[in-house]
C-alpha cells in the first residue's frame, strides 16, 4: 500500500481516487496514448462497459511502468558537469598519433622515392609505381565502400520493419555475387573460395537466429526512428568515415616505410625487435580505429537521449543544438573516456570469451581433492575476469555520451543499471551486431572484388606483388570492412542507447513514443517472457 501510495502521489499520470456525481465510483486519469486520448476519465471499476478487460490492462501497464521508473531512479544516469575527464589517455592518443606522423614523414617519403629500392636493380622504378598504385587503389576503394555502406544506409532507413530479414537476406545474396563474381575473374584464387564460405557462414546464421528477429526488429525500429529525427549524426558519420580512410592511408605510409627501412638496413633492429615494431604499429592502427568508432557512438548516444524525452513529432534541425552538444562532449570533454575505453574494452571482452570455457562446473568429479582445487583455481580467474568486464563493457561508452561520466564510473553503473533490471542476460543478445557485421564483411568483399577488377589496369597495376589480384583484394576487404563498420556502428549504437533508456526511463518512452514503447513491449516479452518486471524488488529499492 505505501508502495502504490508513493506511485501515485508521484505520477501526474494517476490521479488520486476521487467521486462522481452519480455513483459515488473512484475515478482514474489514463495517461494520453493511442488506445485513450489524454485527460480521459474512466472510472476504476466500471460495473458495464465493453472495454472492461482492456481498460484493466492498460491501467496495469501504465502501474508496472510507474513501478519500474521508480525503482530505477538511483540507477539512472545523471548529466555531469562539464570538464575535461581521463585527460592522460587523450594526451596519451594525440601523442601515438603524433608518433606515426613522424614515422611516416621520415620513412615513408624513402618507400616512394625511386632510389628507395636501389637493392633490387631494374626492379627499382617498377617497386616505386607499385607503392604509389597501392595509395591509389586503397582511395579508390574507400571511395566505393563508402557509396555502398552510405547505399546500404539509406536503404535500411525505409525497410525497418524488416530490416534484420533484408540483412541476412542481402548478406546471402552478396555473399553469393561475391563467390560467382570472384569465379569468373579468378576461379583458382582466394576469393570465391571465401565468397563461398562468407555464404554457408550466412545462411546458418539466418537459421539459429530466426527466433529472435522480432526482439531485434523492434529495438532497430526505434533507433531508426530516433535517427530519422536527428539526420545530422549521419553527416557525423560519414565525416569520420572519411577521417578513418586518410588515418588508415597514413598508417599504411608509415607502416610500408618503417619496413622498407628495417628490411633494407637504414634501421637496425634483430628479428624480434622488428616483430615487435609490427605487432605496434598494428595496434596503434587499432587503438584508432576503435578511438573513432567510439566517438560515433558516443555522439549519436547523446542525440538519442535527447530525443528520447522529447515528444514523438517534434522538429529537429539538421544540425540541431542537441548534435551540436554531443559532439563537443564526445571529442572535448569525454574524450579522454572514450580513448580510455578504445584502448582497453576490446582486450577484456576478449579475455572473457576465452574465460568462458574455463567456468567452473557443478558436476561432481572422482578426484576430489585435485577438483576442488581446480575449481578453485578457475573461480579466481573467473572472477577477475568479469569485475574487469563490469567496468570495462562497450555499454560504458554509452553513458559516457549520454552523461559525461568517466569511463569506469559509466562502465560500472551501465553494469548496475542492467542487474537491477534484471536484464544482465538479455543485453547480451548480439543479433544486431553480428548481423551488421556480416554486412560490413559482405560490403567488404565487394569492395575487393572492386579492387580486382581495377588493379590490372596499367594505371593501377600491382608491378612488383607475386600475386597482385590476392594483394587487391585483401586491401579492398580490408577497407571495405572498416569503413563501413564505422557507418553501419550508427545503427547499433543507437540501439544501445534505446535499451539503456528503456531500461532506465519506460514512463517517459510511453508518454513520448507510445505507438513505439507499445511495439517493443510486446515484441520483448514475446521473447523475454517476465523481462517487463522488476526481477528483484530488493535489489531495486536498494534494501
Amino acid at each position: 500500500e505505501d508502495i502504490q501510495a508513493q506511485l501515485l502521489s508521484q505520477s501526474p499520470s494517476f490521479a488520486a481516487p476521487a467521486q462522481d456525481g452519480g455513483g459515488g465510483r473512484g475515478v482514474y486519469s489514463v495517461p494520453h496514448d493511442d488506445a485513450s486520448p489524454s485527460g480521459e476519465r474512466e472510472s476504476f471499476f466500471p460495473r458495464h462497459h465493453k472495454n472492461h478487460h482492456h481498460q484493466m490492462s492498460l491501467r496495469k501497464m501504465h502501474m508496472r511502468q510507474q513501478s519500474i521508473d521508480l525503482f530505477m531512479g538511483n540507477a539512472r544516469g545523471t548529466q555531469q558537469t562539464r570538464r575535461c575527464r581521463d585527460v592522460f589517455f587523450a594526451a596519451l592518443f594525440y601523442l601515438h598519433i603524433a608518433a606515426m606522423f613522424s614515422i611516416g614523414m621520415k620513412y615513408g617519403r624513402e618507400a616512394l622515392r625511386p632510389g628507395a629500392a636501389i637493392f633490387l636493380g631494374d626492379r627499382t622504378e617498377e617497386l616505386y609505381d607499385t607503392y604509389d598504385n597501392i595509395i591509389l587503389v586503397a582511395s579508390m576503394c574507400g571511395a566505393f565502400a563508402v557509396l555502398t555502406s552510405g547505399l546500404a544506409l539509406f536503404v535500411m532507413m525505409f525497410i525497418s520493419r524488416s530490416l534484420v530479414q533484408v540483412c541476412l537476406i542481402f548478406s546471402i545474396g552478396m555473399s553469393f555475387a561475391w563467390g560467382t563474381i570472384g569465379i569468373g575473374l579468378s576461379p583458382k584464387s582466394f576469393v570465391p573460395i571465401t565468397g563461398i564460405i562468407a555464404l554457408a557462414l550466412s545462411i546458418g546464421y539466418t537459421f539459429v537466429v530466426y527466433d529472435r528477429i522480432p526482439f531485434a526488429t523492434s529495438n532497430l525500429r526505434t533507433a531508426l526512428d530516433g535517427i530519422r529525427s536527428n539526420l545530422g549524426v549521419v553527416a557525423v558519420a560519414f565525416f569520420f568515415q572519411f577521417l578513418l580512410l586518410v588515418l588508415s592511408i597514413a598508417f599504411a605510409f608509415a607502416g610500408v616505410g618503417l619496413f622498407d627501412a628495417m628490411v633494407f638496413g637504414d634501421v637496425n633492429l634483430g628479428g624480434r625487435a622488428q616483430i615487435v615494431v609490427s605487432v605496434g604499429i598494428a595496434l596503434a592502427y587499432y587503438w584508432t580505429y576503435q578511438v573513432l568508432v567510439h566517438v560515433v557512438q558516443a555522439t549519436v548516444s547523446g542525440v538519442i537521449a535527447n530525443w528520447w524525452f522529447k515528444p514523438h513529432g517534434s522538429t529537429t534541425p539538421f544540425c540541431s543544438e542537441a548534435l551540436t552538444a554531443s559532439i563537443v562532449r564526445s571529442t572535448l570533454f569525454s574524450f579522454g573516456s572514450i580513448c580510455y575505453g578504445s584502448l582497453l574494452v576490446g582486450f577484456v571482452q576478449t579475455l572473457r570469451q576465452f574465460a568462458g570455457p574455463i567456468r567452473p562446473s557443478s558436476e561432481e568429479s572422482v578426484l576430489l581433492c585435485l577438483h576442488e582445487c581446480l575449481v578453485c583455481f578457475q573461480e579466481c580467474i573467473v572472477s577477475c575476469v568479469d569485475g574487469l568486464s563490469d567496468t570495462f563493457n562497450p555499454w560504458a561508452f554509452t553513458y559516457v555520451g549520454m552523461y559525461s561520466y568517466g569511463f569506469l564510473e559509466a562502465g560500472r553503473r551501465s553494469t548496475d543499471l542492467f542487474r537491477r533490471r534484471g536484464w544482465s542476460m538479455i543485453v547480451t543478445d548480439d543479433l544486431i551486431p553480428n548481423v551488421l557485421f556480416m554486412v560490413s564483411v559482405v560490403i567488404g568483399g565487394v569492395t575487393g572484388c572492386f579492387a580486382v577488377l581495377v588493379q590490372p589496369l596499367d594505371e593501377f597495376r600491382f608491378y612488383s606483388i607475386e600475386r597482385p589480384n590476392l594483394a587487391a583484394f585483401l586491401l579492398g576487404i580490408a577497407i571495405g570492412i572498416v569503413l563501413s563498420s564505422v557507418l553501419l556502428g550508427l545503427i547499433s549504437s543507437a540501439v544501445n542507447a534505446v535499451v539503456v533508456c528503456f531500461a532506465g526511463s519506460p514512463v517517459d518512452f510511453q508518454k513520448n513514443h507510445p505507438k513505439l514503447s507499445h511495439e517493443m513491449r510486446s515484441a520483448w516479452r514475446e521473447v523475454w517472457p517476465g523481462c517487463m518486471d522488476i526481477m528483484d524488488i530488493n535489489v531495486s529499492m536498494d534494501v
